[in-house]
């Protein structure tokens, strides 16, 4: 079987869609990423279900998909794919914060920092059209009554059973690390007024074509 991507802009809810897959359906994924921030802290990995790389192979459970997570770019068209979005100003917001406030908010914002801006990302997979794709949002699976939809939707998508629509609470994981995962009353950047029109100048079509 190919495997299937985990796709979305950096802090866009790529973590919780794996823990939700490992808490809904008991399954793992891993990530092109090796020895990524996951690397060492087995109780953060326990919950999100990651399977580290070994000889720069994932080894996946028998009988479950193999779910890779990525931040890149689409460059295989024809690969089934779950792809998450969220709203960019969240996004940006807290990948500022992820990067310790090292990399300017411009510098992300204008899409000069690894990943391309939040709406060329989105662009580039066009979740809402391309085919095998799966398209949720992080706001649907970070409410836990919408949540329970989305998991109806992998269900399907993935020709899944639902073993349990229990996860655990968001306060705990980031108790097991609190940068990967934040608390809910984690202080967040907020932006200036220039900051914010500069991030309209490149986002703001795509916002209005995802009803942000």
């Amino acid at each position: 079987m190919s495997h299937i991507w985990l796709a979305s802009y950096p802090r866009s809810g790529n973590t919780l869609l794996r823990t939700i897959l490992n808490s809904c359906f008991g399954f793992k994924s891993g990530t092109i990423y090796p020895n990524g921030p996951l690397s060492g802290n087995k109780v953060l990995q326990e919950y999100i279900g990651h399977l580290e790389q070994s000889d720069r192979s994932i080894r996946f459970p028998p009988g479950q998909p193999p779910l890779i997570k990525t931040h890149e770019l689409d460059k295989d068209k024809g690969i089934k794919t779950i792809y998450v979005a969220r709203n960019g100003l969240d996004s940006i917001k807290s990948l500022y914060d992820f990067y310790d406030r090292k990399v300017t908010l411009e510098r992300i914002i204008r899409g000069e920092f690894r990943f391309g801006s939040w709406s060329d990302h989105i662009k580039s997979w066009s979740p809402w059209d391309r085919q095998n794709t799966l398209f949720l949002r992080y706001e649907e699976l970070a409410d836990e009554e919408a949540r329970r939809l989305a998991v109806e939707k992998m269900a399907d998508f993935l020709d899944a059973e639902i073993k349990s629509h229990h996860m655990p609470s968001r306060e705990k994981i980031a108790s097991a690390d609190g940068k990967i995962v934040r608390g809910q009353n984690a202080e967040k950047p907020t932006l200036t007024e220039q900051q914010q029109q500069i991030f309209y100048e490149f986002n703001g079509d795509m916002m209005d074509t995802l009803g942000y």
